[in-house]
């Protein structure tokens, strides 16, 4: 690109209807396929979680919104993408054949900017601005999983691991052997979904993300945000909550969002008094073989920090980067050199003192 590229910087305002008619074009043109990159889940989360002040960011070429993003200041020296906890992936959106300097990002932005932190870049979506970073400017920051439903159910589990099926077999047998029941539920519609979403904060509230206050639940603002999202995209049929239930009683339960042919989980839990039938497990089986015979998406994306155990149903996997830039300037030189000095400080062991 020969033309020279300008960033545009602003405080966002939320009544804007430019950034979200731009938004919905990039996401729309370039993550097509991504939900959590729609716009309907971006203005969801800036009702419930917008109230710090935010910057919007457009890279302007040929007059051609090539990046977009929010950004916050974290301090007077330090700049990040706008990420709430609620966002599985970095709310940024870009035209792959772009390339950014970043490096003229934080010249525009305003007052001294000496660094600035992208997180969680999915190489799936951001590729073109992951090109842009040397790798000393990535670090890992989660490993993805994907479920891919090619060539039926049958030859998916028969391509997982001797343990994997060992296990769901022991926990199905248990059910069996105690003459338990569990019932399987799909909730699409805009009528049920929200009620849908209020049973599952029910349930997670009182596990352990209830003790450390991070469970969604029907009046806290997770829960509100959660309800809303999936109530708009029930209205275009693409929202999903699965359950299981023994004897009429809530037991596991899934959220997940849909755009074309992926589906994503967004939240999973389960009611930990049955903790001993892995109803979790048993529930997204019961989700694959249904996926698979109808053939409505292609792919499940899981957007969590996969462990070894959930790593044996993928059928592919990626690293998901943070992304970090200094300015080349006294300042930014300077924050550089202090971070890596407190690094090294963190690493280096404590002496041994000799006993008297």
């Amino acid at each position: 690109m020969s033309d020279p590229v300008c960033w545009q910087v602003q405080l966002f305002d939320i009544n804007d209807p430019q950034f979200f008619a731009d938004w919905t074009l990039l996401s729309n043109s370039y993550h097509g396929n991504n939900q959590l990159l729609g716009t309907e889940f971006l203005t969801s989360l800036l009702v419930y979680f917008g109230h710090t002040p935010l910057y919007q960011v457009r890279a302007i070429w040929q007059g051609q919104v090539q990046c977009l993003m929010l950004l916050r200041q974290r301090n007077k020296l330090i700049w990040e993408l706008y990420k709430p906890s609620q966002a599985q992936v970095g709310l940024l959106l870009i035209n792959p054949a772009f390339t950014p300097d970043v490096t003229a990002l934080l010249r525009a932005l305003p007052g001294i900017a000496a660094r600035i932190d992208f997180l969680s870049l999915d190489p799936a979506e951001h590729l073109a601005l992951l090109n842009a970073l040397h790798d000393h400017q990535q670090a890992f920051y989660a490993t993805n999983m994907q479920i891919r439903l090619q060539n039926g159910f049958d030859s998916y589990w028969q391509l997982r691991s001797k343990n994997l099926r060992k296990n769901m077999s022991r926990y199905e047998n248990r059910l069996q052997r105690e003459n338990t029941t569990v019932d399987f539920r799909q909730i699409s519609s805009a009528q049920h979904i929200k009620s849908a979403v209020d049973r599952y904060g029910m349930i997670e509230s009182k596990g352990w993300k209830g003790k450390l206050g991070t469970a969604l639940h029907p009046s806290n603002r997770q829960g509100q945000f959660y309800r809303d999202f999936l109530y708009q995209l029930a209205q275009q049929n693409n929202a999903m909550v699965y359950e299981y239930y023994i004897q009429d009683r809530l037991v596991a339960s899934r959220l997940c969002c849909i755009k074309h042919d992926m589906l994503i989980i967004l939240k999973t839990t389960f009611d930990e008094e049955f903790k001993s039938f892995a109803l979790g497990r048993l529930l997204l089986k019961q989700i694959l073989h249904t996926l698979f015979d109808n053939h409505s998406v292609k792919v499940i994306d899981f957007y969590t920090n996969a462990s070894p155990e959930q790593l044996e149903w993928a059928t592919d996997t990626r690293s998901i980067y943070n992304g970090t830039v200094y300015a080349k300037n006294i300042f930014g030189n300077t924050l550089q050199l202090l971070t890596r000095l407190k690094q090294k400080l963190k690493k280096k062991p404590v002496a041994e003192v000799a006993e008297p």
